[in-house]
């Protein structure tokens, strides 16, 4: 098993640990504190997974998703997108219309809850959507690029870290997506960590013409680590490699181009890396 695919493994233990602690806890204090006593490097996925049981009790009691906001803006603000893209799960799992539930939340974080459904939908739902290549009704038209974004950082996960296995599997789908899946790919690699220079290089080839949005993947998961204060050597190595930049300056440059909209703002951070 190689490194990339031992800390996806870890992960998963990480999740589904914070998963089954939260789904018999309600007071968000006491969650608060089991996602800080987690591992420092994946405190982010605990914090993940309590927002999908936060968001399935908020749905189970039609509450316009209260508890959760709180959670989200008050006591989990630097783990937002994580955050996000765990109520995305929720969605997912019980398949809800998205688009109602995400317009009042902020521009440049309402369609990580749309990458986080992408990202469920292939992990969980992988011969409808990863064999079948099925659009899901749920999603609207808008949101399918942070859908196919966080298919794409799937793929890496079910390719186990293997780079010739994600893009055989990413080359399956339509290349009217692949821009958002590479984009992807380059959070998931980023975030988990665990890759070579080799592996890296490779994914860099692989990439091909979608190398801007790949560099933008390894940005944000840069910008993701820095808010919560979890950059590792595995981030700086992405970053270097990927980027040429340092993680402090690929997260500064995505705090640099922050606008009101949040498929222009990717392409302000596509666009710098051309």
């Amino acid at each position: 098993m190689n490194t990339a695919a031992q800390k996806m493994e870890f992960i998963r233990e990480v999740y589904q640990a914070a998963k089954v602690f939260c789904a018999g806890e309600s007071d968000l204090e006491k969650i608060v504190d089991y996602c800080e006593s987690s591992d420092s490097e994946f405190r982010s996925i605990a914090y993940e997974a309590a927002s999908m049981q936060i968001g399935l009790r908020d749905f189970a009691a039609n509450n316009q998703l209260q508890i959760w906001k709180y959670f989200a803006d008050d006591l989990a603000k630097p783990h937002a997108a994580q955050i996000y893209a765990g109520l995305g799960w929720a969605i997912a799992q019980e398949v809800l219309e998205l688009e109602q539930l995400i317009e009042s939340f902020p521009p440049l974080l309402r369609y990580r809850v749309a990458d986080g459904c992408g990202y469920y939908d292939g992990t969980f739902r992988n011969r409808q959507t990863v064999r079948m290549k099925a659009v899901p009704t749920y999603i609207p038209e808008k949101a399918l690029p942070a859908y196919y974004q966080g298919l794409g950082r799937s793929l890496w996960y079910i390719s186990k870290g293997d780079a010739a296995k994600t893009n055989e599997l990413l080359v399956g789908f339509p290349e009217l997506r692949h821009s958002d899946m590479w984009r992807g790919v380059g959070i998931a690699v980023t975030y988990v960590g665990g890759c070579d220079e080799a592996t890296l290089n490779e994914l860099k080839i692989f990439s091909g013409n979608f190398f801007p949005q790949f560099k933008c993947g390894v940005a944000l998961a840069a910008r993701s680590r820095m808010q919560a204060g979890s950059i590792t050597e595995d981030t700086e190595l992405c970053s270097h490699i990927i980027c040429n930049y340092s993680a402090a300056q690929a997260s500064h440059l995505t705090v640099d181009l922050e606008g009101d909209d949040y498929f222009q703002w990717l392409n302000s951070i596509e666009n710098s890396f051309l």
